[in-house]
This record gives structure tokens, sequence and C-alpha cells, in this order.
């Protein structure tokens, strides 16, 4: 009989063992459930709300990497804000004039300018961005502010009078490492047109320069506004090669990105654009930070 007794107060805690572990269970559902409720609505709320921010803060924070003369590159003269150049600069100063907000610019490198925008850490995202399906899909674009122009290939003069790299052909070999900037157009274009060689990854433009120089890599892919801005300014250097990659005239437009959602913002982003095409600025600012980077290489 005490056996017995004993057995069922084994089989009672047990159950309310049971049950507490039910309880808990189903409490952490509901925890998760609540919590996931109010990060939907709470995400929401901040994209539907985020012009209303902008206007309500008077301030908006752009992301860029600043190393892409003569979009936007840095004057280490200056400091602060102040430092930060380039044509695409001036737009930034031109949407937040607009929206007659103050402007916070954000630097940071290419290839982590749009996890900033994904966090809410930045409003906008402008930094020579051209179109890429995956950009599209978890972005929201602007319409196309600029034309960036063909899309190639860059080479020390050396290796080009000695008709060593002076082709994509010759680029096109195992063991030739050809590089390009790390989430760009550019680094898409050598894997699928150079198959053969071996696409090599950079942060920075300065970057890329510095192994081309040291012979580390043998061409850079760049847009050909930004090499001859970089052969402007050293002419007995590098040599942008004729024969450039084929791309189609869409991916060679400039968008202004946000995080995906954000279409109201985008929406008035789209108002500014034209009403900047229409005075024509981007060319002028365009022309004024191309003699800009040259001075200051003249200054160095």
């Amino acid at each position: 009989a005490a056996s017995d007794v004993y057995k069922r107060q084994i089989l009672g805690d047990d159950e309310r063992k049971t049950k507490l572990k039910r309880g808990e269970r189903k409490m952490k559902k509901i925890i998760c459930f609540v919590l996931l409720i109010i990060s939907v609505f709470g995400l929401t709320g901040c994209k539907k709300n985020v012009l209303d921010k902008i206007t309500k803060k008077g301030e908006i924070v752009i992301v860029t990497s600043p190393d892409y003369p003569a979009f936007e590159f840095t004057d280490e003269s200056k400091s602060g804000q102040d430092k930060y150049v380039g044509s695409d600069i001036e737009f930034m100063k031109y949407i937040a004039k607009e929206l007659g907000v103050t402007l916070k610019i954000e630097a940071t490198d290419f290839d982590t300018t749009l996890a900033l925008l994904s966090t809410g850490a930045a409003d906008l995202a402008i930094s020579g961005f051209t179109y890429k399906s995956e950009r599209a899909e978890n972005y929201e674009l602007s319409n196309p502010y600029y034309q960036e122009g063909s899309q190639g290939i860059i080479v020390l003069k050396s290796d080009y009078d000695k008709n060593q790299y002076n082709t994509l052909a010759k680029l096109n070999v195992a063991g030739v490492k050809v590089g390009g900037q790390s989430g760009s157009l550019q680094f898409d274009y050598i894997t699928n047109q150079l198959p053969n060689a071996t696409a090599e990854a950079f942060t920075k433009i300065a970057d890329g320069l510095l192994l081309l120089d040291n012979g580390t890599i043998k061409a850079v892919a760049l847009a050909s506004s930004v090499a001859e801005n970089i052969i402007t300014q050293q002419p007995n250097k590098y040599v942008f090669l004729e024969e450039t990659f084929t791309v189609p005239t869409e991916e060679t437009q400039l968008f202004v990105l946000a995080a995906k959602g954000q279409k109201e913002l985008i929406t008035k982003i789209n108002e500014i654009i034209a009403k900047m095409i229409a005075e024509e600025k981007y060319e002028v600012w365009f022309q004024e930070a191309t003699d800009l980077a040259a001075s200051l290489t003249e200054k160095k």
C-alpha cells in the first residue's frame, strides 16, 4: 500500500511537471507572437514615416563610399562633413535643400553602404549605384539621375606600351588577376566577361590602384568616367583600354537607393531628380568635381 502511495506521488509530480512544461511552452509561444507583431508593426511604421521622420528631425542621413572621383571623394585639406566632395555630394546637398533639412553624410566602404541603409542607420544611399537585379529586389530605386558611361579596364601604361595587356583577350587568361571593387557592377563584368581570368576584389579604388602598381593584379575594372579622372591626374602611369565591356545602356545609369518599402521617400526623391535634370545641374557638378580632383592631385 505504501508503494502504491509512493507511485501516485511520483505520477502526480510527473503530471505537474508535464503541465508546467506545457504552460511554459505556451507562454513562450505567446511572447514570441507578441514580439513578432510588435516587430512587424514597428518596422512598417518606420517605413511609412521615414519622410515624416526626416522632416520632423530636420536632418537627412545619406551613406556613401567617398573613394570614387569625381562622384564622391575626399578633400583632406578640409575637415568634418566639408571634406566630402564630388558631384554626388553636391546632389546630396541639393536633395537636403529641396527637403528643407540639413545633410549628414555617413562615410563607409562601398560593400557596407547598403548594410547601413538596411539597418536604418541611413535614410538614403548615393554612391554611384548602377542597376542590379538584387538591388531592385531588396531596395527601393529612384529614377536614374545620371549616365555613368562605358565600363572597361585600366592598365599600367608600361604594360600597354609593351602590348602585354592591351586587349581584353590578353587579360582573359588563366592566372591573370583583374581587380574590381567588392560589390560593384564592374566586379560582375570581370566574372562574366573575363571568365578565364581571376577576379580579385578590393575595398577601395585606391586599394585597387595600389595592387595594380605593385603588380599583384594586372588591371582594374572601372567606369570610363572614373578611369578618365584617374588618368587625367596621372597620364604617364595608366591607360584605359579602347575595347570596353559589353554593357546595356540601362546598366550604366545611376540610382538613389532607399530601404525596401520607403516608397513615399523615393517618390519625393524622384520629384527632386526631375527638377535637377531640368535645371541641368549634375553635368556642371561633375565637371567641377573633375577639375577639383585634378587640382588636389597637383597639390600633392
